[in-house]
């Protein structure tokens, strides 16, 4: 199917980009600038991924629509409140109907584009706190939609039951540059690590087992309780390491693995990669430092 990417420069649309283009034709992506705190480095994320996959990348101004809609994404770093997504105040971050008005004008441009569908990155994480985000608004605006085009153009939401730790850990699997995509609702050179975003972006690569390339504000770090001495730095970087290797496995890990599962097969053909594999781990396992005091 021809398609069209709604890509906002955040982890769960630059994800959904790429899964597109393993199930799908991309014809384009889909920028809006609406004005918000992080425009500027959420879309330079946004290009250059579509820049990078080779997909032709629209960008489309509707700042004027600021000015009329109230949310504390479009009222500077100050109003953005810090706590998690499933917490009352964060209902200050909504931007009133977002996703109906990005889908609305994205059917126009799809369709003019020759695209049959339009892929969002909406997820079960955004549920509690934005309407627009639910399956219950995406089955009746994809309806809507439908009846709307002539190409009957549909939405594909392949994320909308997945959490956030889910899509980082597709993404993963897809070989997205993490360190190339924004969240941080203060609009910052770096992360802020404090707002809502910020936190659950945290929480999803922990809950992925994926090394979180974030450069974080250091003073956020500290103000969480993120001093690390040394020893505990190591040790984060190690399980990070640990994490990188676990969820790729060579093609000599593989053969390893089998042997050691089949032993006694005459047929186990054992290369020199598998045979270095092998040893490296086992050599790892024998090095791996003992939790030191700074770790506890």
């Amino acid at each position: 199917m021809k398609v069209a990417v709604l890509l906002s420069g955040g982890l769960d649309s630059t994800t959904a980009l790429h899964w597109a283009t393993r199930h799908h034709e991309v014809v384009c992506a889909l920028a809006f600038d609406y004005g918000s705190n992080h425009a500027a480095h959420e879309l330079a994320c946004a290009r250059w991924q579509a820049e990078h996959l080779g997909i032709p990348y629209h960008e489309i101004d509707i700042t004027v629509l600021s000015r009329y809609l109230q949310s504390a994404l479009l009222s500077g770093a100050s109003a953005i409140p810090t706590g998690d997504y499933d917490t009352d105040n964060m209902k200050q971050t909504v931007v009133p109907f977002r996703n109906g008005i990005f889908l609305s004008l994205a059917a126009g441009i799809a369709e003019s584009r020759g695209a049959e569908g339009i892929v969002i990155a909406a997820h079960a994480g955004d549920h509690a706190i934005y309407p627009d985000c639910r399956e219950e608004f995406m089955q009746s605006m994809s309806e809507a939609i439908r009846l709307g085009t002539y190409a009957h153009l549909e939405i594909l939401r392949p994320f909308i039951h997945y959490s956030k730790g889910d899509i980082t850990a597709l993404g993963h699997r897809l070989g997205v540059d993490f360190a190339h995509t924004y969240s941080c609702y203060c609009g910052g050179d770096l992360h802020c690590g404090r707002c809502a975003t910020c936190r659950e972006r945290r929480e999803a690569f922990l809950a992925a087992g994926v090394p979180d390339p974030t450069r974080y504000d250091r003073e956020a770090n500290e103000a969480r309780g993120g001093r690390e001495s040394q020893g505990a730095q190591a040790a984060r970087e190690a399980r990070d390491s640990q994490c990188a290797r676990d969820t790729r496995e060579t093609r000599g890990a593989q053969d390893t693995r089998a042997i050691r599962e089949a032993p006694n097969a005459r047929d186990a053909r054992v290369t020199q990669g598998a045979r270095a594999a092998c040893e490296a781990r086992d050599s790892q396992c024998a090095q791996a430092p003992r939790n030191t005091r700074d770790d506890r």
